[in-house]
């Protein structure tokens, strides 16, 4: 996914689409002035014709709304704007491969995929995810490395602490400086915003730099933060204050 394509459908996003923002065409010019005339339109028709956007109006003066499939295709990109974080309860599941040979390709195609889904690595054998997160992958397991698995949930550790290597390995520290400066300059933009136009062009800036930095923080939060920093506002939390930016910076 484009990151033009991420952009645009975060700025629709919304869990619940009958609250979903909606952008007029005309203001595509300023949220993304990388892009001429011609792309913007190429952009809008091909989300369209993926079913991710619906169009109201015609390519010249309609306006935008994000669709089912476009919510879950972001969700999909970014998880840690999906519902299921608001339910997990902080257990985790964990495979371990008891015969695992380095030159064993299936396995490689295995550990892979593990990383591939963010499932985090405590040895070359043994990886953890939270429970429910990755429901599909035990039976994958089995199938494909039979009587070589065990899968079972962790849902208590008698020794040790595994918080210090979520921390570490999901960046949860850099993801909290990220989401807590973002969170203080949302605030500050919404409380400040007055949009004359002397002013209007470098607010406008200031939220496209906003959205910026909140799309490069979604590419590493798997989901976690609503967890372990649950004092910090949610990613979607973020995302609405951004669009009440951007709509106040549009009207």
């Amino acid at each position: 996914m484009r990151f033009t394509t991420q952009k645009l459908l975060l700025l629709l996003y919304n869990r619940d689409l009958h609250q979903s923002s909606r952008l007029k065409l005309t203001e595509l010019e300023w949220l993304f002035p990388e892009l001429s005339l011609d792309s913007r339109r190429s952009l809008v028709y091909l989300l369209v014709r993926r079913g991710w956007l619906s169009l109201f109006g015609g390519y010249s003066y309609g306006w935008l709304s994000l669709t089912r499939l476009g919510q879950q295709a972001l969700e999909a990109k970014f998880p840690a704007l999906s519902s299921f974080w608001d339910e997990w309860t902080g257990e985790w599941d964990q495979v371990v491969f008891l015969t695992p040979p380095a030159s064993d390709k299936q396995f490689r195609y295995l550990r892979g995929l593990l990383l591939k889904q963010r499932a985090m690595p405590l040895t070359r054998g043994v990886y953890l995810w939270p429970s429910g997160f990755l429901s599909e992958l035990p039976e994958l397991f089995l199938k494909l490395y039979p009587r070589s698995v065990l899968v079972f949930n962790l849902n208590k550790v008698i020794e040790g602490d595994l918080k210090p290597i979520v921390f570490d390995y999901y960046r949860l520290e850099e993801l909290f400086q990220h989401y807590s400066s973002i969170s203080r300059d949302v605030d500050r933009l919404l409380s400040a915003v007055r949009p004359k136009k002397r002013l209007i062009v470098k607010e406008r800036g200031r939220v496209l730099n906003l959205l910026e930095k909140t799309l490069f923080c979604l590419q590493f939060d798997l989901g976690l933060t609503r967890f372990y920093l649950s004092d910090l506002p949610s990613p979607e939390e973020l995302v609405l204050k951004l669009q009440i930016a951007v709509e106040r910076l549009s009207s």
